[in-house]
């Protein structure tokens, strides 16, 4: 039988940790004096909500953002999902539609930034969000940079 994560002792909890709220004894994750039954990471001091709380470029006002849009855009609640053929290498590009509001998530695994032309899908686009907080103006829509590592979630017009 193929051994799964659930055959081995260990299983997946030493690459997890509690959530780090807080700067104070374990985080506030549980209460001081007790021990979390996973141990917290050492980052726990400057990696934590309060720390990211109001911060742009955190990964919590990202996720916050990604909310926000899901409320507001209905193509992420209701939507159609078809991948978008030919993407670059260690690329995922996905097109969510509902209705006439159509948006384009393009998502760079890579180390190196690419380029799209996307002149075939739309006439233009605007910027919804980026997890590199990249600030994108006038769009060239036949040059659209990816850089490496990011997501983007432009709005198709």
């Amino acid at each position: 039988m193929a051994q799964g994560y659930l055959d081995n002792e260990e299983g997946r909890d030493p690459a997890r940790t509690p959530m780090q709220w807080h700067t104070v004894a374990n985080s506030g994750f549980t209460a001081k004096g007790s021990d979390p039954w996973l141990p917290l990471a050492n980052n726990y001091r400057t990696v934590n909500v309060d720390q990211q709380k109001g911060d742009p470029t955190s990964t919590f006002e990202f996720y916050r953002s990604l909310i926000a849009l899901r409320q507001r855009l209905p193509a992420l609640q209701r939507g159609s999902f078809a991948i978008v053929e030919n993407a670059p290498e260690n690329a995922l590009i996905y097109l969510r539609q509902y209705n006439e509001q159509r948006l384009l998530i393009v998502i760079n695994f890579a180390d190196t930034e690419f380029v799209l032309d996307l002149s075939h899908l739309a006439q233009g686009v605007v910027l919804q969000l980026s997890s590199r907080f990249t600030a994108m103006e006038d769009i060239n829509i036949e040059s659209v940079a990816v850089k490496a590592h990011e997501s983007l979630l432009l709005q198709l017009d």
